[in-house]
């Protein structure tokens, strides 16, 4: 099937409304209903990520896959509390029609639980699957499958999963399924003694065969970053998204009734924090990838509703003249913000960073500074963030870089002022194709993808 290229640049909603005049009653068709859904989250992503990673990746004449899809709409994100929404609340807003309070995970702002578009399709027969690249226990993923008034409640996100009994869990994430997160309880065990097949690596994941229980946790907590990956030298065993996407549709679709997946490339929001152009466009091209092959197997496997948005914006992520020509220098990154920000060291006094390790941190990103631009981060930075509380310290790292090669980012006021650091409430993108996918246009509510959803399938 022939996909038409949405401009990232510039997007135009034109209605053509066709009349005509019968005298005799209109025939009824039966709409086609979709037996699978895929929907595929890229947290943090707006459209400003969408452009940087088009002009890096393929140039100015160049197209992301999700481009290609046949329909388009607009999303506006705001929560029940807040104009600018976070995961949680935006997660909710999509799995269940309703909207809720930031910090909340499947539950209205009176604290009612609520029904997931992932309990409403498994209702149906269909099998259910949960995919991402952060803790699986994150926001986004969370809100398909519990419902805790905190996101913070992991642990209880991990039960709630178990009791749901949800067919494919793949991701980032030991560390809440643990005895010490589990009031002694080992969730792993639990769930293999569930019937799960359980893995940890890339080549387990690809050898599974034979299995409709798949439970894979592939780090401790998130998994690797893209940016961060060294393919070369084997530093990580963690499959890709697209990897990860893969299985899990070799996995449900063995159901007879269909499925319903979400698959969520997560680190896009981590770079939005992070004010990292460089590691927002190799995320947004790992979850393309993962597009890609959702596109491929639906139009191999037919009578699928494919859906691609994002839950919020992070990072206020725009390029500017400035960046376009700097993109050779944005390209010759190689690691986030955030490996760079763990590279930092306090001098003996522990009264400010070195000199010397903040060049050198940015020097094992691949990025040159002279010696006046080593004391300009030397100022920005805060010795109260080291070591794993990294906040601020990527972002200064980030903000700097932003100045440097011209794209802009979420000034330091905003990004300390609010409780998201660095979300924005703008609108953003969704992509959709297959089944149904003709009733996504014009802009529409985060609210209303529920809805659309169930249509496309009853």
């Amino acid at each position: 099937m022939k996909r038409k290229i949405i401009s990232m640049s510039l997007i135009v909603s034109t209605t053509l409304i066709l009349a005509g005049c019968s005298s005799s009653k209109p025939e009824v068709v039966a709409q086609p209903q979709a037996k699978n859904v895929i929907l595929l989250i890229g947290d943090g992503m707006g459209f400003g990520q969408l452009e940087m990673a088009r002009l890096l990746e393929y140039g100015t004449e160049g197209s992301l896959n999700m481009q290609k899809m046949e329909n388009f709409a607009a999303v506006t994100t705001y929560s029940a509390d807040n104009v600018v929404t976070d995961s949680a609340a935006a997660g909710t807003a999509i799995a269940t029609g309703t909207k809720t309070n930031n910090k909340s995970v499947g539950i209205d702002s009176a604290s009612n639980d609520l029904e997931s578009i992932s309990e409403a399709l498994q209702a149906q027969g269909k099998s259910i699957g949960l995919v991402a690249t952060a803790g699986v226990y994150d926001a986004t993923p969370a809100t398909f499958g519990s419902s805790v008034k905190k996101r913070s409640d992991k642990g209880e996100i991990v039960r709630d999963y178990y009791d749901a009994g949800w067919d494919v869990i793949l991701g980032g994430g030991t560390k809440y399924f643990a005895p010490k997160k589990q009031n002694g309880v080992d969730m792993i065990k639990e769930f293999k003694a569930k019937g799960y097949t359980y893995v940890t690596t890339a080549d387990e994941l690809a050898n599974v065969t034979d299995t409709d229980k798949l439970l894979g946790l592939f780090n401790y907590d998130q998994m690797t970053f893209a940016i961060d990956r060294d393919e070369e030298d084997e530093i990580t065993e963690e499959p890709t998204l697209k990897e990860m996407t893969m299985k899990a549709l070799d996995v449900l679709s063995q159901n007879k009734d269909g499925f319903f997946l979400m698959s969520e490339g997560s680190e896009i929001d981590g770079a939005g924090h992070g004010g990292d152009a460089a590691w927002s466009w190799k995320s947004a091209i790992e979850f393309d990838e993962a597009i890609k092959y959702a596109l491929d197997w639906a139009e191999e496997h037919g009578n699928t509703l494919v859906i691609v948005t994002a839950d919020h914006e992070t990072g206020a992520m725009m390029p500017t003249e400035v960046f376009g020509r700097n993109l050779e220098a944005v390209r010759s990154q190689k690691k986030s913000t955030t490996e760079m920000a763990y590279k930092l060291k306090l001098n003996e006094k522990g009264t400010e960073f070195t000199l010397e390790s903040i060049k050198e941190a940015l020097a094992y990103g691949g990025i040159e500074i002279t010696d006046e631009e080593t004391e300009v981060i030397q100022a920005k930075l805060n010795m109260e963030y080291v070591g794993d509380s990294l906040r601020y310290n990527d972002y200064m790292i980030g903000s700097f870089l932003a100045d440097k090669f011209g794209y802009t980012f979420i000034n330091q006021g905003h990004y300390d002022g609010g409780n998201t650091y660095g979300h924005t409430g703008t609108w953003v993108p969704l992509f959709a194709e297959g089944v149904g996918s003709e009733k996504f246009e014009g802009v529409i509510n985060n609210t209303d993808i529920k809805g659309l959803i169930l249509e496309a399938t009853q």
